[in-house]
């Protein structure tokens, strides 16, 4: 077992806000199994830990394939013994089971939709191991999982249609939060928790939303993601 006090006190204050502000019965019962899961198996391992993957985690191989680990096995295993010589076909399915396919169909489509000569510099991108991650593909010395790529993808739309001000996008996310959290308006509260949850509801477990909505001690979540999504892109 591993002890983190700072997880055990996030879970504290998280229950004892307002119902308003607590997550949805669905997270709540997973923020308990995934946190046992952290307890048990380490934060160094929290990327491939089995609750994250099965609730809110992307991969391109198994689980999010729609095939176990073992399916995957069998499928491999039933195609080599019946086609023994046959390489290129065994090559051609671990490509797709593995994920590697639909990876580097992504990627390309990263390539050819980002312009790297404007602000923010997506290419420079690379994701590191923390957390020791299950799935991660290599692609131009750069390292990148469904989820970078995702989020990249996303970042690569905003970049073509905002430019520059894709920057002062987050930096607006930002004022707007802060702007919620002094204000008591319960409308601007409610939109302000519902935004958290549909960006980022694994951030429930650390306290960081909804609860920063009422525990000012806790980070922003714009402020969060710019620090751990966007570190690993340098502007220039």
């Amino acid at each position: 077992m591993h002890p983190y006090p700072d997880l055990e006190d996030a879970q504290r204050v998280m229950q004892s806000q307002d119902a308003l502000f607590r997550p949805t019965a669905f997270w709540e019962k997973a923020s308990i199994k995934i946190t046992e899961e952290l307890c048990f198996e380490g934060v160094e391992n929290f990327r491939r830990l089995q609750t994250p993957l099965s609730y809110f985690v992307p991969t391109y191989g198994p689980p999010t394939l729609g095939l176990s680990h073992e399916q995957v096995e069998r499928l491999s295993k039933v195609l080599g013994e019946e086609y023994p010589t046959s390489k290129k076909s065994q090559l051609a399915l671990h490509a797709y089971l593995s994920g590697h396919l639909n990876a580097l169909a992504d990627y390309r489509v990263l390539l050819a939709a980002d312009d790297p000569s404007r602000l923010p510099h997506l290419h420079n991108f690379t994701e590191s191991n923390c957390g020791n991650p299950i799935e991660q593909f290599e692609f131009g010395g750069r390292r990148f999982s469904r989820s970078s790529l995702n989020y990249l993808l996303g970042l690569c739309l905003l970049k073509k249609h905002l430019g520059s001000d894709c920057v002062q996008f987050w930096k607006l996310a930002v004022a707007l939060e802060r702007w919620a959290r002094s204000c008591r308006s319960l409308i601007l509260k409610i939109s302000a928790t519902l935004i958290s949850i549909y960006h980022q509801p694994s951030l429930l477990l650390s306290g960081i939303s909804p609860t920063c909505l009422v525990s000012p001690r806790l980070p922003l979540l714009p402020e969060l993601l710019i620090s751990h999504r966007l570190q690993s892109i340098h502007f220039r």
